[in-house]
């Protein structure tokens, strides 16, 4: 509904359970094609401070916060502090698309914060037992997905071969391409959200929350 979260006044927005955000890249990715290493200060990744502005005036119970995994050091620990200063417990999860089935890899950091860091907990066990870029299977009731890169039989094929791109047309082909994250990502993200919301309601319901 808004082309410019710049021109967007936090206070007019609806309330929401959950605020979600990838601010771009540009500044802090070491991949990214006239990137200017300018971290969180740069014109297009400093965006990232009208978001935290969003979390701070808005107040939802969970925020996510998407970027990438190269380059990490540029925006990640000050995405949590502000975050945490705000009063969030945060949790940085690595996801890469080869765990949802995609024939690449393409790692992607989503940092989950919680207005109550409880909720949090458990999940960290999960994900401190990571494999593969991906989560641990051990315990979790997330959708099962195949890490050998047969899941999308929509994949484009991409290889400068006679059914592919012409040699001459690859680069530009892979420049317009991008390296955007997969939505089914994001789609595990918000399955560990529903997961952790219900566990809350069920430990509430039994006196079990500490």
């Amino acid at each position: 509904q808004w082309d410019d979260i710049g021109s967007v006044d936090p206070g007019a927005l609806p309330s929401a359970d959950v605020v979600v955000g990838g601010f771009p890249c540009t500044d802090i990715s070491v991949a990214a094609v006239g990137g200017t290493r300018a971290g969180l200060q740069g014109a297009r990744s400093g965006l990232w401070t009208r978001m935290a502005e969003v979390v701070r005036v808005q107040r939802p119970t969970w925020v996510v916060v998407e970027n990438v995994a190269r380059g990490v050091g540029r925006w990640l620990p000050a995405v949590r502090d502000d975050l945490e200063r705000l009063g969030y417990a945060t949790l940085p999860v690595p996801l890469e698309a080869r765990v949802v089935g995609a024939p690449h890899i393409r790692p992607r950091i989503f940092v989950l914060a919680h207005a109550d860091g409880f909720a949090l907990r458990k999940l960290e066990q999960r994900v401190s037992g990571r494999r593969e870029g991906g989560l641990s299977d051990e315990g979790q009731a997330l959708p099962v997905v195949s890490r050998q890169g047969r899941g999308w039989s929509a994949q484009p094929r991409l290889a400068v071969v006679d059914d592919g791109i012409p040699a001459g047309m690859a680069g530009r082909v892979w420049s317009a391409i991008g390296n955007a994250v997969v939505p089914q990502c994001a789609e595990v993200v918000g399955w560990m959200i529903r997961e952790l919301v219900d566990a809350g309601a069920v430990a509430r319901r039994e006196g079990g929350m500490k």
